[in-house]
């Protein structure tokens, strides 16, 4: 009978060992999908199936909370892919503006050189004329001025008048 009752205890204890040995190779290799460990016994065996139930609940908060944070840094990570679209576009737009007020100032540019050129031509032409204008004036004083000791001038010939009667 003792013999009997050594040999179901045994079993029982190798069954357990066995149950442990299990539980331990499936988070080892990072199954956290099993079922926790029985933790009736107060013996060494059911320290250890608590020590590892302990491990199994800690690691599947350690992914819960690792997986809460990936979907949180996902999250970020598409907004911030949105804002740097956004931000993109808006550079677009700016670099679009900065070309048409380039080639505004530039056509500004070259209408202002065409004035400038203009202007030039005018002052040209208006130095010219004020030189042929006190030129003229002269000319005209000295006409003035010879006009009174010249004789008059009288046509010797009035056949230019003959066919006016008088």
């Amino acid at each position: 009978i003792c013999i009997v009752a050594v040999v179901v205890q045994v079993q029982g204890i190798s069954r357990n060992i066995k149950k442990v040995k299990i539980f331990a190779g499936h988070l080892a290799q990072g199954d956290l999908t099993i079922e926790k460990l029985e933790e009736r016994k107060q013996d060494e065996l059911g320290e250890m199936s608590r020590s590892l139930n302990e491990m199994f609940t800690s690691n599947q908060k350690v992914i819960g909370d690792i997986s809460q944070y990936s979907q949180k840094i996902n999250t970020s990570s598409t907004d911030l892919s949105n804002a740097t679209e956004e931000l993109m576009k808006q550079f677009e737009k700016i670099e679009s503006y900065m070309a048409e007020v380039n080639e505004a100032m530039m056509s500004s540019s070259a209408a202002t050189e065409e004035v400038t050129a203009s202007v030039e031509e005018v002052n040209s032409a208006m130095v010219i004329l004020a030189s042929e204008t006190v030129q003229n004036s002269e000319t005209a004083l000295e006409i003035k001025e010879r006009a009174p000791s010249m004789p008059p001038v009288v046509p010797s010939d009035f056949s230019l008048c003959s066919g006016v009667s008088g």
